[in-house]
């Protein structure tokens, strides 16, 4: 659920055809009525998600031969930027993702064991380093 709790995100599979898919399916709590907006990530395997950019974005972290994220602009549903957690493996575990409070920074615990923390082009301190380069 966002941080202002009028969204949240759950990821059920869906049938089409004989295939099995995945579908994330987008809530607005005071649009429900009429339905979720859905992300079609194509090829993985959805465990956790964390809201980024005051709830303008999603990370998914998940994956199927190794772990992934993949970041979504909630507005328009696109993938925005992914990247691989780790090296490929037999056995995957469940790939966790946090944000930190400003989004400048998420956390992923995966397969690996090993929590990394990898910068985002989001939160303030992010956003003013942009600015000063373009200067």
């Amino acid at each position: 659920m966002s941080s202002d709790g009028t969204t949240f995100v759950d990821w059920p599979q869906v049938m089409e055809g004989k295939n099995v898919v995945l579908h994330v399916n987008v809530w607005n709590v005071n649009t429900a009525a009429k339905g979720p907006r859905v992300i079609k990530p194509g090829k993985l395997l959805a465990e956790r998600a964390a809201f980024l950019d005051k709830d303008s974005h999603l990370a998914i972290g998940g994956g199927l031969t190794r772990d992934e994220v993949r970041v979504y602009d909630l507005k328009t549903l696109a993938l925005v930027g992914k990247f691989n957690v780790g090296e490929a493996s037999k056995v995957r575990h469940v790939l966790n993702v946090k944000s930190a409070p400003d989004s400048a920074q998420l956390a992923t615990l995966g397969t690996d064991h090993i929590v990394r923390l990898w910068s985002t082009p989001f939160g303030d301190k992010q956003k003013e380093k942009e600015k000063e380069k373009d200067k």
